[in-house]
C-alpha cells in the first residue's frame, strides 16, 4: 500500500522539528587567552549511575575556561 504524496508530507511536517531539535547537547565556547587553542572537545554523558549527566557539562565549563570549544552529547 502506497500513501499518497500529500500525506507522506504531512506526517514528514509533523516529525520534522523533533528530528532536527538541538536539545540533545550544549556547547560552551572558548574563552580569550587560554590554552587550548579553540580545539574543539567532545564529552559523552549518558550513564545514571556515576551521574556523568551532570559532571560533563562542569567539565566542559572548565575547558572552555583554559580555552577549548566544549561540546557535551
Amino acid at each position: 500500500m502506497k500513501f499518497p504524496l500529500f500525506l507522506q508530507l504531512f506526517c514528514l511536517s509533523l516529525f520534522a522539528p523533533a528530528l532536527f531539535a538541538a536539545d540533545d547537547h550544549l556547547f560552551f565556547p572558548a574563552e580569550e587567552g587560554g590554552s587550548g587553542g579553540g580545539e574543539h572537545v567532545v564529552l559523552l554523558a549518558g550513564d545514571e549511575e556515576y551521574r556523568s549527566e551532570e559532571a560533563m557539562p562542569m567539565l566542559a565549563q572548565l575547558l572552555a575556561r583554559h580555552g577549548f570549544n566544549a561540546t557535551v552529547l
